[in-house]
């Protein structure tokens, strides 16, 4: 009896083992905790993916883990991965980790002049109109254009894309994309239009399912270029990149680049001041004559200065720069 009760055990449990996962509802959402919206801290992740990007300017393989419950991203390898997206490297920051987040990129690494930090990013002109479709209202504007289209215009067949079912249409930019999914419905539970950086995990409003996106080709509005991408490889993780030590740098931004040009010129315009009040200082009459002359001027003067300096130390402390004493 002991025995017949041990392999009737081994039977359930060889039977659990091989049971696939199962199916998650479309409206499932996902249970993995959802790493910060903003700012640096502790990320999480729980999808890994291995990807191959193919362009006219750029192409590369990069691995990007990704959060099911917002679709925030890391990208590892992360020169290669910045290279093959077609950003340029950052001058003498040594790249840790690449986060991707609400259509935004973070740098993070060390650099002489700040030690460890975050700089935000732009994007490169040639993925942007890519992971601009793939945001919440875009993907609803993909799938209008998709039931209106037909999908015979999708161009035939990529390399690893032959008798994959496929979904065409365009973007609200113009921009015409085309996705090939994996057979069967994804198992990963998220409420996350898209999961990956073009490739990786849709939800596809049409079939109501999440659907594996195997191949993407992006046929951009008003270039001769496409963007190609496959998903080499997609597997289930738990992974984290503590971020929290790192200050975040913002003037490299466009919204810091952008401040720190208002500061520059408010800073040489008291500079032009500054010189025009210091011949005014040397014109001032000699000895006693002067004294209220002289007293003016070197007050202006000394009053330009320290506004200057708060005008620096204030752009420095907003965007993470370092200020005298740290």
């Amino acid at each position: 009896m002991k025995r017949l009760l041990s392999s009737i055990y081994c039977m359930v449990l060889a039977g659990v083992a091989l049971s696939p996962p199962a199916v998650a509802g479309f409206d499932a959402p996902s249970s993995f905790p959802a790493n910060p919206a903003a700012g640096t801290g502790r990320f999480g992740f729980d999808l890994e993916m291995q990807v191959d990007l193919e362009s006219r300017r750029s192409s590369g393989q990069f691995i990007a883990l990704v959060n099911s419950h917002d679709g925030s991203m890391a990208l590892e390898n992360a020169h290669t991965a910045l290279w093959a997206l077609g950003m340029k490297d950052i001058p003498a920051l040594q790249v840790h980790h690449v986060i991707y987040r609400k259509g935004s990129l973070m740098a993070c690494g060390q650099h002489p002049k700040f030690g460890k930090g975050c700089i935000a990013l732009g994007f490169d002109q040639e993925w942007q109109p890519v992971a601009a479709q793939l945001q919440a209202s875009h993907v609803a504007h993909f799938f209008r254009s998709a039931r209106a289209t037909e999908q015979s215009r999708a161009p035939c067949c990529p390399n690893g894309t032959r008798g994959l079912a496929h979904l065409t249409g365009q973007g609200a930019d113009g921009s015409w994309l085309t996705f090939w999914f994996d057979p069967g419905t994804a198992t990963t539970a998220t409420l996350v239009p898209f999961l990956g950086p073009g490739v990786g995990i849709m939800k596809d409003e049409i079939s109501s399912t999440n659907r594996v996106v195997r191949h993407m080709q992006a046929q951009l509005s008003g270039s001769a270029d496409n963007v190609e991408m496959h998903l080499m490889k997609l597997s289930r993780v738990n992974r984290s990149i503590d971020l929290s030590s790192y200050r975040l740098v913002t003037a490299f931004s466009t919204g810091g680049l952008n401040n720190a040009r208002d500061v520059s010129n408010a800073i040489m315009g008291q500079g032009r001041q500054i010189r025009a009040w210091s011949k005014a200082l040397a014109s001032c009459d000699k000895g006693t004559a002067g004294r209220d002359c002289r007293a003016l001027y070197r007050g202006k003067i000394r009053a330009a200065e320290e506004d200057m300096k708060r005008r620096a130390f204030e752009f420095a402390t907003k965007h993470g720069l370092p200020t005298p004493g740290d």
